[in-house]
């Protein structure tokens, strides 16, 4: 499953299980073009809808638009973060 978004008169393509955050956050008070807009992260830390269904505990990507502050609190709860340009 993949959609495609335009952010900045660029196409975003987003896969499988990291579509659900833009229709998470869409459902829950914004708008189209803000869930567009928004930092994106993904978990790698539960079984993969794809087989062969893998998992990577504690591994995430971020977004370097995630603040600072965020991050290094997900570093404190030993979450393996990855920063990935906006």
């Amino acid at each position: 499953m993949m959609n495609l978004y335009a952010r900045d008169l660029e196409l975003w393509s987003v896969r499988a299980d990291a579509v659900f955050q833009s229709n998470f956050a869409y459902h829950f008070g914004m708008n189209i073009q803000q869930a567009i807009e928004a930092p994106r992260w993904a978990t790698r830390s539960f079984p993969a809808s794809p087989f062969p269904h893998t998992m990577h505990p504690g591994d995430m990507a971020v977004e370097a638009r995630i603040p600072e502050a965020t991050r290094q609190a997900l570093i404190a709860r030993r979450h393996k973060l990855r920063i990935r340009r906006a």
